[in-house]
């Protein structure tokens, strides 16, 4: 199922207005529970179009321990107009409609010499789960890191074994 989202938004999350006329901001992780509903209820994942300002930080909505509720996310981590951003979706809709791929009409967008001030980007689960792998292991398997992380469950062991033998140390 796609989801396309048309309204103001942030690297914090996105703007929208209620059927009462009242603005509401609505956080990446908030959002990301309702999108988990949807998976769980659908048994698919969405594709989340973001046409709004700084809209590619949807891909933020992936929380640890949590199921991934979307399978491709397209927009622009930029500020970018209601034409342009019409403009763009138009051309992507209609890719897709004429049986491109969902990740090549994003390639396609980006691409576009008219549109590439857009900085559009169409992104996969596989390829963000594995770019946040990579991300991972830079940040927290580094020599500095795994020597506080060896400090640390050392200390926890003692407080269970006080003495602990050399087998249990290593």
């Amino acid at each position: 199922p796609f989801i396309h989202f048309d309204c103001h938004g942030n690297s914090d999350g996105i703007g929208a207005v209620r059927l009462d006329k009242t603005e509401v901001f609505i956080s990446w992780n908030d959002i990301l529970d309702r999108f988990i509903e949807i998976y769980r209820a659908s048994k698919k994942r969405l594709v989340i179009n973001m046409s709004s300002c700084e809209g590619f930080n949807a891909t933020k909505m992936v929380a640890k321990g949590k199921p991934c509720p979307y399978d491709h996310v397209f927009g622009s981590f930029e500020k970018i107009g209601f034409e342009a951003s019409f403009q763009a979706f138009s051309k992507f809709y209609k890719a897709i409609f004429e049986g491109m791929e969902i990740f090549d009409a994003g390639v396609l967008i980006h691409n576009d010499a008219e549109l590439q001030h857009l900085n559009f980007m169409a992104i996969n689960s596989y390829t963000l789960f594995n770019n946040m792998i990579e991300k991972y292991k830079e940040e927290e398997l580094s020599l500095e890191k795994l020597t506080a992380r060896k400090a640390f469950l050392l200390q926890e062991l003692k407080k269970t074994y006080p003495s602990p033998n050399k087998t249990q140390l290593e």
